[in-house]
């Protein structure tokens, strides 16, 4: 096995920087549309039933049903 050496943390590309902006920019749009949030939230608990399907995970995890 390689041995691999810690890097020093990095300072973000400017391009990560943007992108993260537009990420935060989406997220407050979502929000703020009651039924697209409501949606992206069905399809992300449909995700997890998926994940725990493939990981075999029987933990319980509170859905937000609102």
């Amino acid at each position: 096995m390689a041995d691999v050496k810690a890097s020093a943390p990095r300072a973000p590309d400017e391009w990560e920087i943007r992108e993260d902006m537009r990420t935060l920019i989406r997220a407050k749009e979502i929000q703020s549309d009651p039924k697209r949030l409501a949606r992206a939230k069905a399809m992300a608990r449909k995700e997890l039933e998926n994940l725990k399907k493939v990981t075999g995970a029987t933990e319980a995890v509170a859905a937000d049903k609102k």
